[in-house]
């Protein structure tokens, strides 16, 4: 059975870093006693992928992840067994089935969405022009939207070929007065139907 599922990552969870969670997964699913199909091969690992690995010190709260269980069963029981055993600042919040011809999620991913908030310090760009220097088209390919609602800086950044733009460079690189700035993951975006206000045909993945 392949399952989808949706999930926060907050607090101090923000600091495990992917390889540990990963690690952190697999603990859930055997203290709460659900099996996991492996992987074939001399190495087998249980069949389970991230949409996209979140670098270490964003939250998030919508990430994705699927996993392959040994055996089907009830959804609700699956989500009320694995919340038992969740850290403080991780929620599971969904569980959608689909069928083993499901694209890979890594596959599926074509933008991330960063909520990234600001000092209040200086003028901050409203849009892309404003943010990407003339001629960085390394950069440009990667920016979707850059968009400002009071001290929240709205990114939506590409995924091409799984490889994307980290949103704290993106700060660094135009605002290298700011010694921290917070970032949360809000969303993972991608093309199959025309949803607005995000744009270029993308929508919520798995919503």
């Amino acid at each position: 059975m392949r399952v989808v599922l949706q999930y926060t990552k907050q607090g101090a969870m923000k600091y495990v870093s992917h390889l540990d969670f990963q690690r952190l997964w697999r603990r859930l699913f055997r203290m709460a006693d659900i099996a996991v199909a492996n992987t074939q091969g001399f190495n087998p690992l249980p069949r389970m992928r991230f949409a996209a690995p979140l670098p270490t010190g964003f939250a998030s709260c919508n990430e994705l992840m699927e996993v392959f269980l040994a055996a089907a069963m009830d959804l609700d029981e699956l989500l009320g067994q694995l919340n038992r055993f969740t850290p403080q600042g991780m929620d599971i919040l969904a569980a959608t089935p689909v069928p083993d011809s499901f694209p890979k999620l890594t596959a599926l991913v074509d933008a991330l969405e960063y909520s990234v908030e600001l000092p209040e310090c200086r003028v901050l760009p409203s849009a892309v022009e404003d943010c990407v220097p003339d001629g960085s088209t390394a950069w440009q390919q990667f920016v979707l939207a850059a968009e400002l609602h009071g001290r929240r800086w709205r990114l939506l950044l590409a995924s091409i070929e799984q490889k994307t733009l980290r949103p704290d460079v993106l700060v660094r690189q135009f605002f290298p007065e700011f010694d921290h700035v917070a970032i949360i993951r809000t969303g993972i975006f991608t093309r199959n139907r025309n949803i607005k206000p995000v744009p270029q045909g993308l929508s919520l993945l798995i919503d």
